[in-house]
């Protein structure tokens, strides 16, 4: 008996033990296989997404590439409010109504990704490293105080929300972007903007303590 007992403790230590290595080893090809580059390269792509008075206000801190997943923007609006930009690559010609879905539910980083993170004031913010997939579903997930929806239709979506967590992640993927305020229900607002084959998602939050948000502020900013 102890034999037996003894044999299938084994098995299970040298399964756990493979597991472990397959897991680490994950993570350390895509670390270096996802190298960032950061600079002060404007991308006029991101910068568009903002109207001309906007873009005025709007003052560079890094433009961020990668081999493997899209190129991010993070901007200063009108010295009070970070704003990040990306994009999402998109499988089919559906609308955003048939595209994005919305749960009310905390968000916590597993072991099934590799992820890095993006400095702000206000959030924790996290970025999965790796292949970007095409997306057919983008589930945004919301925990916090309050949620409005400022407008939906097939081309853009709009939410103001006051956050403890948020994330977005794509099909049956791992989170691709999921963040964590520093201060309880943080105000922020994000938008999903449908181009062509392409989804912009731009998040603009508070930079610094309590500040206030207009519900409709990120969506005053941008181009239409």
């Amino acid at each position: 008996m102890k034999k037996t007992t003894s044999k299938r403790l084994i098995i299970v230590t040298a399964l756990f033990s493979i597991f472990l290595f397959a897991v680490f080893s994950k993570i350390i090809y895509t670390i270096i296989d996802d190298s960032e580059t950061s600079s002060k390269v404007l991308l006029m792509e991101h910068y568009n997404l903002f109207t001309k008075d906007a873009q005025k206000k709007l003052k560079l801190l890094s433009t961020t590439t990668s081999r493997n997943r899209e190129t991010t923007s993070n901007y200063v609006y009108d010295s009070v409010f970070n704003v990040f930009v990306t994009k999402i690559i998109l499988a089919n010609k559906n609308g955003l109504k048939n595209i994005i879905s919305y749960q009310n539910e905390s968000s916590h980083i597993t072991m099934n990704a590799v992820y890095s993170g993006l400095s702000n004031y206000n959030m924790e913010m996290k970025l999965k490293s790796g292949t970007s997939v095409a997306a057919s579903f983008v589930h945004f997930k919301f925990s916090g105080d309050s949620i409005k929806s400022v407008v939906s239709n097939d081309s853009l979506f709009c939410y103001y929300y006051k956050f403890n967590t948020f994330s977005i992640s794509y099909n049956d993927e791992p989170y691709d972007i999921i963040a964590k305020a520093r201060l309880s229900n943080l105000p922020a607002s994000i938008i999903f903007k449908k181009k062509g084959k392409f989804i912009y998602v731009i998040i603009m939050t508070v930079m610094v303590g309590k500040e206030e948000m207009q519900p409709d502020q990120l969506y005053n900013i941008i181009s239409k």
